[in-house]
């Protein structure tokens, strides 16, 4: 009886032993698979780097451990050790873009290998839900256009939702080839932009999706930017909660763009602004910030395009056209251009117009006339909208608006509807308007208004302006206030 009783303590004693034994394994296991080195996810196979470019490959290991990277472009070998902080990263010089498949190698404690990179143009997409549409929720042409997408040697990257209060190390996501099956959900203004760019340049084009449906400027704004400008501050406590994205300053930016926002990159599309019609009287502030502050972060100025926001039914009259006349406003800032989207709206009761073809073909001849050596040799009036300059007095109660891109303007419809008059007392009334015989300036009367100091243009939040150039690109809302004084003679 007393040795059963000994040999069952030893035996629970035995099995006691093996669990914790066990348990210590484990927890060796996941220390030693914690130091190993590792990438972060925008690193992986079917990646595409920038070309002719220093690209910075980065990830964490082990406090001073010894990194090796290698190239499939040329011999160097990059070696660089860790810290206590666990990060490293190397700087990699990237030759021409070609269709050349290479691998990257990354050793230290165990060997990475990354296939399939190939080296060409790379560009960011970033936004709310028109930038976020894709061919699944509903195209022009849909099905046509996601049978056709059959263009391995453009990758996409797409970035998960997701929001953090504080700046995050990586996101979740991987490069993919595009096809039928891939390109189906994702940004179709990011897929038709980059085959646009792939048809003209012969290169792998590879695009960066990270956005949010229905998301305000603010969250993609590092949050710091915000809580350290008062104004900033108040323009983003006027955005109401919503269900389907984060309001907070920082939110997204945290989680979707400071994790690759060293990635090297040619230039972004930005489409968003929808979400912010709450606060539309800053949005120009907002939208510099958000620009200047990703610059710092990047480490360098690149092209920033922005599809100004489309004719929609919203609440308050005049919330669309503020939106859209504070884009246009920031665009004339060096490194940012806009392309406008008002001539192919289908609904002005749908946010979401289903031409995302044409928005993508903006956005590529955009990219193509000003970065590519024009190859296809655009007119700058098929690329830029007409842009007004500083209006001026005629004779007495005409006011003249010159265009910038405006050879052969025109008005799609027999009458010019949308211009209007105001004096000091800022009332606004319709004006006469008529093209100039120059076919670049627009004359403008109001029996209404004997001294105009203001004028403005398709001020409602479903206008779909019909002045055009002559390659039918469509003029935008504007406001322009106080108007020079000045007689001009013989002008039609």
């Amino acid at each position: 009886m007393v040795i059963s009783v000994f040999l069952y303590q030893i035996g629970m004693n035995m099995k006691i032993l093996k669990f914790l034994l066990l348990l210590f394994c484990l927890a060796a296991c996941n220390i030693t698979s914690y130091a190993l080195v590792t990438l972060p996810s925008i690193f992986c196979d079917n990646m595409v780097l920038q070309q002719n470019a220093k690209v910075k490959i980065w990830g964490w290991a082990k406090p001073y451990e010894e990194i090796t990277v290698k190239v499939g472009w040329d011999t160097t070998t990059y070696k660089v050790m860790t810290g206590n902080s666990m990060e490293w990263s190397v700087d990699v010089r990237t030759p021409q873009a070609s269709f050349t498949p290479y691998e990257i190698t990354v050793e230290g404690w165990r060997k990475l290998t990354i296939k399939n990179v190939l080296v060409g143009e790379v560009w960011l997409c970033s936004g709310q839900s028109n930038m976020e549409w894709s061919p699944r929720n509903g195209i022009l042409n849909g099905e046509k256009e996601v049978a056709a997408a059959d263009y391995p040697n453009i990758r996409f990257f797409q970035v998960v939702p997701r929001k953090s209060v504080v700046v995050q190390d990586d996101v979740y996501g991987e490069w993919k080839e595009c096809s039928p099956e891939t390109m189906i959900d994702f940004s179709a203004i990011g897929y038709f932009f980059a085959r646009k760019l792939q048809q003209e340049l012969n290169i792998p084009i590879g695009i960066i999706g990270s956005y949010v449906g229905g998301s305000p400027i603010e969250t993609w704004t590092p949050a710091e930017t915000i809580y350290e400008d008062p104004e900033l501050l108040d323009l983003s406590k006027k955005i109401s909660e919503m269900s389907w994205s984060p309001k907070e300053p920082g939110y997204l930016y945290n989680a979707m763009i400071a994790p690759i926002i060293q990635f090297k990159i040619k230039g972004i599309l930005w489409y968003q602004g929808e979400a912010n019609v709450e606060n539309a009287e800053g949005y120009d502030k907002l939208l510099t910030n958000l620009i200047y502050s990703w610059f710092k972060k990047h480490g360098e100025h690149v092209p920033f395009y922005i599809a100004q926001i489309a004719p929609f039914a919203y609440g308050v009259e005049g919330q669309c056209p503020t939106i859209q006349n504070k884009q246009r406003f920031v665009s004339r800032f060096g490194d940012v251009e806009m392309i406008v989207t008002n001539d192919f709206v289908d609904d002005v009761n749908n946010i979401h117009p289903k031409d995302k073809q044409t928005a993508g073909l903006r956005f590529a001849n955009l990219a193509l006339y000003q970065l590519y050596h024009n190859p296809t040799k655009l007119s700058p009036n098929q690329v830029f909208s007409p842009e007004p300059i500083v209006p001026y007095y005629g004779k007495p109660n005409e006011v003249y608006v010159n265009f910038f891109y405006a050879e052969k303007l025109h008005s799609t419809t027999k009458t010019i509807e949308g211009f209007e008059l105001a004096g000091i007392d800022g009332v606004f009334y319709p004006a006469k308007a008529v093209i100039c015989e120059e076919q670049s300036t627009i004359k403008l009367t109001s029996a209404k208004v004997k001294k105009p100091t203001q004028v403005r243009y398709a001020w409602k939040n479903t206008a779909q302006p019909t002045l055009r150039n002559e390659y039918n690109m469509p003029a935008t809302c504007f406001w322009l206030d106080d108007i020079p004084v000045g007689i001009v003679e013989d002008i039609e």
